[in-house]
């Protein structure tokens, strides 16, 4: 992980600010071989308490792209959640799941 940052957006209609995480990311796969890479499923944010934020689309992010990360190349883009409160405690957890990989987390 690279930074984060939080976006502010202005909901059409009502004028509520929506609270956006963005994660900048690079990823390299340092195996032999080819790597998954589904964010959607693979990347997500988590407060100490077990909530969990899922990817949400926001407009004018560098968007990293899922697909197979070839040895020895990384991939680098951003991700972004909607939070409702942008003043809680997040760790942003890659999990590569199911080849046997630990998680990975980092305090925002």
């Amino acid at each position: 992980m690279n930074e984060s940052r939080i976006e502010e957006v202005e909901e059409p209609n009502s004028g509520t600010m929506l609270h956006y995480v963005v994660v900048d990311l690079s990823i390299r796969n340092k195996g032999d071989e080819n790597l998954a890479f589904i964010p959607v499923f693979q990347a997500y944010l988590r407060t100490p308490e077990g909530i969990t934020y899922e990817m949400s689309p926001l407009p004018g992010i560098d968007p990293i792209y899922a697909g197979d990360i070839a040895p020895g190349t990384s991939v680098s883009g951003e991700l972004s959640y909607f939070v409702p409160d942008s003043n809680v405690e997040l760790f942003f957890f890659f999990d590569p799941g199911w080849n046997q990989e630990n998680a990975i987390f980092v305090e925002l």
